[in-house]
C-alpha cells in the first residue's frame, strides 16, 4: 500500500511574516498609547476641574485634617479681609509647605483671607519693616491690628483669628485663697493646661483673691469657682487636701454677684464644704451627698461615669465621649425659684448611683442612695436683674479638668466642655465648638460596659469561629 501523502503548510516567505508581525504591534502599540493618552487626558481634565471646586475630602478615622468646628465658624463669622504673611527662608521649606497646605484649606471656607509668602533673605526690607526675628513666623493682620503666630497649628492661627475679629477682651477670673487648684500648676492635679487652653480661646485668666481685692472689676469677667481637692507643700512634701470654707464676707459677695447678673462656672467636688454648696441655694439646687457610681457607662473605675450623649444645649452639642472621675450630683432643693431657667448638660447612664456608704464597696441601697440617672453638669439662667441676665453652669467633677486627666486620655471632651461652658456664660456664642485638634496617635477609649464585649469579641467569638471553621473543614475531609 503506498503511503499517503502529506503536503506541508505553505509558509510565507520571511520578508512578508515580518511585515505582517511588525503591522500587529504596530496596531497593538498604537492602541495602547492611545488608551494611555485617553486616560492621561481624562486625568488632567478631571484635576483641572476638582482644583476649581472648594471640595476636600479628609480620608484619616479621626478627621485629622479637617479643619475644626470652632475654626469653620470663625472663618464663617469674618468681616474685614485678613491678610496673612508668612516669612519662610529656603532653610524652612518643610515649614512653609505645612503652612501652605493649611491655610488652603483656611482659604476654602472664607473668601475673607488672603496670604503671602516672603523669603527674608530675598526681600530683608520686608522682614525688617515688619519686625521678623525668627525665621518660620505668621504674621496675621487686619487693619492696623497684628498677631505673629510661629507654631504653625490650627489653634494657634485660629486663635489668632480669634484676637484679630472679637471686638471684647473677657477676663476670666479664678478664685483663690482656699488651697484651689492654680492655674500655674503644671503638674497632674494642676489647671495650668485649661489656662493655657482659655487663652487660645482669647480670654485673660487673673487669680481672685476676694478677701484683699480692693474693687469690683472683677464682676465684669466670668468667675471660676474650684472646689476639688488642692494641693499644698507641707514640710517639703506635696499633699492632696480639701479646699477651705468661704469667709462669710466672701459667701455674701459671691451671692450678691450670682443673683445680680454675675457669670461662673462652679467646678465642684463630693464633700466640698457647706459655704459652696450654699452658693446653690438661691436657684434650687444642692450638691448631693456622695460620690457617682455607674455601672452602665464608667471609664475604667465605676466612680468615673463616662457620658457620650450629653444634653442638647449649645455648650454640648457634638462633643465626643466625656468624663466625669470622683463626682457628686445636682440635686433639687425643694422648689425652684420662679423664672430660674435649668438645663441638665450631663447625666449619668440609668444604671448608676449616688453612692453614701464610702467606706464598703459600692452597692445600691434602697432608700438611702439616689438612683440614676444622675445629673453631673447643669446650666442656670436666673431672673433678669435690672434687665441683666446671669449665667451660671454647675460642674459636679473639678477632677475632670485637672492636667492629669486632659493630657492621659486624647480625645476626650472634657477640656471642650469646659472652654464651651466659660464661652456661654460669656455670651460668646460664636466660639463655641470642637476646638483644632493636633497631629496624635489615635487612642481607643471603652466604657465599662464596652470593653467586656471587645474582650469577648477578641478572646473568644473571633477565635472560636476560627476553630469551629478548622474542624468542619477536617470533618468534611475525613
Amino acid at each position: 500500500m503506498a503511503a499517503p501523502t502529506v503536503t506541508p503548510p505553505e509558509i510565507p516567505p520571511l520578508d512578508t511574516a515580518h511585515r505582517s508581525e511588525g503591522a500587529r504591534r504596530f496596531r497593538y502599540g498604537g492602541n495602547t498609547f492611545v488608551m494611555v493618552a485617553l486616560a492621561l487626558a481624562v486625568l488632567v481634565a478631571a484635576n483641572l476641574v476638582v482644583s476649581k471646586l472648594k471640595v476636600r475630602w479628609d480620608l484619616t478615622a479621626e478627621g485629622t485634617y479637617t479643619l475644626s468646628e470652632q475654626t469653620q465658624k470663625v472663618l464663617g463669622n469674618l468681616q474685614e479681609p485678613i491678610t496673612i504673611t508668612g516669612f519662610y527662608t529656603a532653610f524652612a521649606a518643610a515649614g512653609r509647605q505645612q503652612a501652605e497646605d493649611l491655610l488652603k484649606e483656611y482659604q476654602t471656607h472664607t473668601d475673607k483671607l488672603q496670604v503671602e509668602f516672603v523669603d527674608p533673605d530675598q526681600q530683608p526690607g520686608r522682614a525688617r519693616q515688619l519686625g521678623i526675628q525668627q525665621d518660620g513666623t505668621l504674621v496675621v493682620q487686619s487693619g492696623d491690628q497684628r498677631q505673629d503666630v510661629t507654631a504653625v497649628t490650627e489653634s494657634q492661627i485660629t486663635g489668632a483669628l480669634l484676637k484679630l475679629t472679637s471686638d471684647r477682651e473677657t477676663t476670666v477670673y479664678f478664685l483663690t485663697g482656699h488651697g484651689e487648684r492654680s492655674t500655674d500648676d503644671f503638674d497632674a492635679n494642676g489647671y495650668g493646661d485649661v489656662r493655657a487652653a482659655l487663652e487660645r480661646d482669647n480670654f485673660t485668666v487673673e487669680p481672685l483673691n476676694l478677701a484683699t481685692a480692693s474693687d469690683d472689676t472683677w464682676k465684669q469677667g466670668v468667675v471660676v469657682i474650684n472646689t476639688g481637692m488642692g494641693v499644698r507643700n507641707v514640710g517639703g512634701r506635696v499633699q492632696v487636701v480639701p479646699v477651705s470654707p468661704l469667709l462669710p464676707e466672701e459667701k455674701d459677695k459671691l451671692l450678691q454677684f450670682l443673683n445680680g447678673g454675675g457669670r461662673a462656672v462652679l467646678l465642684l467636688s463630693p464633700g466640698s464644704d457647706p459655704s459652696y454648696n450654699e452658693l446653690l441655694a438661691p436657684f434650687g439646687l444642692k450638691l448631693g451627698e456622695g460620690v457617682v457610681v455607674d455601672q452602665g457607662a464608667a471609664l475604667g473605675d465605676v466612680t468615673t461615669p463616662a457620658v457620650q450623649r450629653p444634653g442638647r444645649s449649645t455648650i454640648t452639642e457634638s462633643l465626643p465621649l466625656t468624663i466625669f472621675p470622683r463626682s457628686a450630683a445636682i440635686l433639687d432643693a425643694g422648689e425652684r425659684p420662679t423664672g430660674v431657667l435649668v438645663q441638665p448638660l450631663m447625666e449619668s447612664s440609668p444604671d448608676s448611683w449616688l453612692e453614701t456608704n464610702l467606706q464598703a464597696p459600692p452597692q445600691f441601697d434602697e432608700g438611702q442612695d439616689a438612683k440614676g440617672p444622675l445629673r453631673l453638669a447643669v446650666s442656670v439662667e436666673p431672673p433678669a436683674q435690672n434687665e441683666v441676665r446671669g449665667r451660671l453652669v454647675v460642674i459636679a467633677s473639678a477632677d475632670a479638668f485637672a492636667n492629669g486627666i486632659l493630657q492621659a486620655i486624647r480625645g476626650i471632651g472634657n477640656q471642650d466642655f469646659l472652654l464651651n461652658a466659660v464661652n456661654w456664660v460669656a455670651q460668646q456664642e460664636e466660639a463655641i465648638g470642637i476646638r483644632p485638634k493636633e497631629l496624635d496617635i489615635p487612642t481607643v477609649v471603652l466604657t465599662q460596659g464596652q470593653y467586656p464585649m471587645v474582650l469577648l469579641s477578641s478572646a473568644a467569638l473571633f477565635p472560636g469561629l476560627i476553630l469551629l471553621w478548622g474542624l468542619a473543614t477536617w470533618w468534611s475531609r475525613r
